[in-house]
Protein backbone atom coordinates (compact mmCIF):
# COMPACT_ATOMS: atom_id res chain seq x y z
CA UNK A 1 0.00 0.00 0.00
CA UNK A 2 1.50 3.41 -1.02
CA UNK A 3 2.00 5.68 1.84
CA UNK A 4 0.32 9.32 0.94
CA UNK A 5 0.48 10.92 4.75
CA UNK A 6 4.47 12.15 4.89
CA UNK A 7 3.50 14.51 8.13
CA UNK A 8 5.31 12.37 10.96
CA UNK A 9 8.21 11.48 9.00
CA UNK A 10 8.31 15.23 7.55
CA UNK A 11 7.75 16.66 11.38
CA UNK A 12 10.43 14.25 12.61
CA UNK A 13 13.32 15.14 9.59
CA UNK A 14 12.36 18.84 10.57
CA UNK A 15 12.70 18.39 14.19
CA UNK A 16 16.29 16.57 13.42
CA UNK A 17 17.11 19.87 10.50
CA UNK A 18 16.77 22.11 12.84
CA UNK A 19 18.50 19.99 15.78
CA UNK A 20 15.44 20.43 18.13
CA UNK A 21 13.93 18.72 20.87
CA UNK A 22 10.29 17.18 21.21
CA UNK A 23 9.27 19.88 23.83
CA UNK A 24 11.16 22.93 22.34
CA UNK A 25 9.49 21.80 18.26
CA UNK A 26 6.04 21.28 20.64
CA UNK A 27 6.69 25.01 21.59
CA UNK A 28 7.27 26.48 18.40
CA UNK A 29 4.39 24.74 16.87
CA UNK A 30 2.26 26.17 20.02
CA UNK A 31 0.82 22.51 20.49
CA UNK A 32 1.14 19.98 23.62
CA UNK A 33 4.33 17.95 24.10
CA UNK A 34 2.07 14.92 23.98
CA UNK A 35 0.10 16.10 20.85
CA UNK A 36 3.02 16.51 18.92
CA UNK A 37 4.09 12.52 20.19
CA UNK A 38 1.74 11.43 18.74
CA UNK A 39 1.54 13.01 15.39
CA UNK A 40 5.04 12.32 14.99
CA UNK A 41 4.65 8.33 15.48
CA UNK A 42 1.74 8.11 13.05
CA UNK A 43 0.69 10.79 11.47
CA UNK A 44 -2.85 11.49 12.57
CA UNK A 45 -4.08 14.08 14.08
CA UNK A 46 -7.71 16.73 13.77
CA UNK A 47 -7.76 19.51 10.91
CA UNK A 48 -7.24 21.75 13.09
CA UNK A 49 -3.74 20.95 14.67
CA UNK A 50 -2.51 20.52 11.28
CA UNK A 51 -3.38 23.71 10.14
CA UNK A 52 -1.73 24.77 12.97
CA UNK A 53 1.49 23.16 12.27
CA UNK A 54 1.88 24.41 8.63
CA UNK A 55 0.93 27.69 9.64
CA UNK A 56 3.61 28.02 12.09
CA UNK A 57 6.49 26.27 10.32
CA UNK A 58 5.20 28.19 7.18
CA UNK A 59 5.38 25.46 5.29
CA UNK A 60 2.26 24.62 2.79
CA UNK A 61 -0.76 22.07 4.24
CA UNK A 62 -0.09 20.52 1.37
CA UNK A 63 4.00 19.96 1.38
CA UNK A 64 3.34 19.02 4.67
CA UNK A 65 1.35 16.21 4.46
CA UNK A 66 2.07 15.27 1.08
CA UNK A 67 5.51 15.95 -0.09
CA UNK A 68 7.82 12.59 0.17
CA UNK A 69 10.63 14.78 -0.54
CA UNK A 70 10.38 17.44 2.19
CA UNK A 71 12.52 15.78 4.44
CA UNK A 72 15.78 16.10 1.13
CA UNK A 73 14.82 19.72 0.57
CA UNK A 74 15.07 20.74 4.16
CA UNK A 75 18.60 19.20 4.04
CA UNK A 76 18.88 21.66 1.08
CA UNK A 77 17.52 24.43 2.97
CA UNK A 78 20.04 24.17 5.18
CA UNK A 79 23.07 24.11 3.53
CA UNK A 80 21.78 27.40 2.12
CA UNK A 81 21.67 28.82 5.35
CA UNK A 82 25.17 27.55 5.91
CA UNK A 83 26.49 29.44 2.73
CA UNK A 84 24.21 32.80 3.93
CA UNK A 85 26.83 32.51 6.62
CA UNK A 86 29.80 31.79 4.34
CA UNK A 87 29.09 34.48 2.12
CA UNK A 88 28.48 36.95 5.13
CA UNK A 89 31.90 36.52 6.07
CA UNK A 90 33.85 37.14 2.53
CA UNK A 91 34.29 40.62 1.30
CA UNK A 92 31.11 42.29 -0.41
CA UNK A 93 32.42 41.92 -3.64
CA UNK A 94 33.39 38.09 -3.67
CA UNK A 95 29.83 37.90 -2.05
CA UNK A 96 28.05 39.44 -4.60
CA UNK A 97 29.62 37.78 -7.18
CA UNK A 98 29.30 34.36 -5.77
CA UNK A 99 25.59 35.36 -4.77
CA UNK A 100 25.09 36.33 -8.51
CA UNK A 101 26.26 33.21 -9.88
CA UNK A 102 23.75 31.08 -7.52
CA UNK A 103 21.00 32.66 -8.89
CA UNK A 104 21.91 31.89 -12.33
CA UNK A 105 22.23 28.49 -11.45
CA UNK A 106 19.07 28.18 -9.48
CA UNK A 107 17.84 30.11 -12.64
CA UNK A 108 18.73 26.83 -14.86
CA UNK A 109 17.44 24.45 -12.09
CA UNK A 110 14.01 26.13 -12.58
CA UNK A 111 13.74 25.64 -16.27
Amino acid sequence: MKEYNHLARNLRSYKAAKNLTTKQLSSELDIPEATLRNVMKDGNTTLDTVIRISKALDISLDMLINDADLPDKLIVLKQIQWVGYWLAELPPEKSDKIASLIAEIWEVMSE
